[in-house]
């Protein structure tokens, strides 16, 4: 049954989302104050270019990001690789991204950051990267913590977004998009910028030219023997991923609306479906598992997150919530269905695939926050596995007319 938003839930919820507004814009004014009455100035739209020539060492910092960042950030550092070959390009990284990092061919080094990235083990990054003369380090977050630490490492230049004056004392600050850590309510919905658009702004007006290269410098590993016969290398059949899990529990969809999905994928399309996540996921994929039934196997916590990507190469289609798969499939070509609540998907959808997102009720799309402010989270609950289905079924219809929905199969 579809979700119907009646007028007085409607009317509850738009009041709840206007109070929410009100108490963030309340705590950005204070934080702006402080932070401009600290190292506030004017920032300019953009700086002149630099010499690429004279560009050595190049530091793409990626402090305290989590794997969906890194992930699109690859597409960025693939760019700077294409237009600076001769220089040494490095990543500083979370220590549990460093594996991940490594698929990144454009990266010559990957850093791992020392502890939780908090100010206690701040000044231990802060001396290793003083260890090396970098002429730039491009910071890839707004965060205080990321910023202080790219003003404090001795680069030449230093580049990065001031998001409400944090980041002013870079030499090359940059005020970001309005979109920037804002809710969908306070900007329009006409040229916001792709996250990787956004990043890849940054290099353009901080003075680093580049074109954002799409992920062309990832080199994914082969696949283990044990992984291919989960997820069904070199047989035929139509092949499912479902990743039903986020970090936030307000991104995730209903877990048995994933199992009635899985059953009706089985039933109408005779699909091997593979759950995957992580190894806090194993108990609900194992539920999910045996409640879909039939062909459908789980891979959570049985692979590590490089390996899981390289095999959803071997998948016709990934149905994922809004977290790192959406762009783990993307990157690699693979279709994939994103299920949105919260946040805008122009901005965090899959790229080159934002025409597949299912977003379903308008009061609560493009809300930006880490807690849902109403009672319940009601933009994930309608969502229905009809919608879904629909999706499916658009492409496998385009796969019937010989569109591009084509099983990637590594042999």
């Amino acid at each position: 049954m579809a979700f119907v938003a009646t007028d007085n839930l409607n009317k509850d919820v738009t009041l709840r989302r206007e109070a929410a507004l009100r108490k963030r814009l309340r705590k950005r004014k204070l934080e702006g104050r402080v932070y401009r009455a600290l190292w506030g100035r004017e920032l300019p739209e953009r700086y002149e270019d630099l010499d690429l020539n004279d560009v050595r060492k190049v530091l793409v910092l990626q402090h305290n990001q989590r794997i969906g960042d890194a992930v699109v950030a690859m597409a960025i550092t693939g760019g700077i690789r294409d237009a600076i070959p001769h220089a040494h390009i490095a990543t500083m990284v979370p220590n549990a991204l460093r594996e991940l990092a490594k698929v990144d061919q454009a990266i010559d080094e990957v850093i791992p950051q020392t502890g939780d990235g908090m100010v206690s083990s701040l000044w231990n990054d802060v001396k290793i990267l003083r260890r090396q003369n970098w002429d730039v380090i491009l910071v890839l977050g707004i965060q205080t913590t990321s910023l202080q630490l790219a003003r404090y490492s001795g680069a030449r230049w230093q580049i990065g977004y001031s998001y409400n004056h944090r980041g002013d004392q870079l030499n090359r600050a940059l005020v970001p998009h309005v979109s920037c850590n804002r809710s969908g309510w306070e900007y329009g919905v006409d040229g916001v910028p792709h996250i990787v658009d956004f990043w890849g702004d940054l290099c353009r007006r901080g003075g680093l030219s580049m074109t954002p290269s799409s992920w062309e410098h990832i080199e994914l590993p082969q696949v283990s023997e044990s992984v291919r016969e989960l997820f069904r290398y070199g047989q035929m059949g139509f092949k499912v991923g479902l990743h039903p899990f986020s970090g936030n529990p307000m991104r995730n969809w209903l877990l048995g609306r994933f199992a009635l999905l899985g059953k009706e994928l089985q039933e109408k399309w005779g699909a091997h479906v593979v759950i995957t996540g992580g190894a806090r996921d194993i108990e609900d994929a194992t539920w999910l598992q045996k409640a879909i039934g039939g062909d459908c196997v789980s891979a959570a916590g049985k692979v590590s997150v490089v390996e899981c990507w390289s095999a959803v190469r071997g998948l016709d289609l990934v149905i994922s919530v809004d977290t790192a798969m959406i762009h783990m499939a993307a990157a690699v070509g693979v279709p994939v269905i994103s299920l949105f609540g919260p946040g805008d998907p122009a901005i965090w959808g899959p790229r080159g695939q934002l025409d597949r997102v299912v977003q379903e009720f308008p009061e609560c799309q493009r809300c930006k926050g880490g807690r849902c402010v109403q009672n319940r989270v009601y933009c994930m609950e309608a969502i229905t596995v009809d919608n879904v289905l629909s999706e499916v079924e658009k492409l496998r219809q385009a796969d019937v007319n010989g569109s591009e929905l084509v099983s990637q199969v590594v042999q």
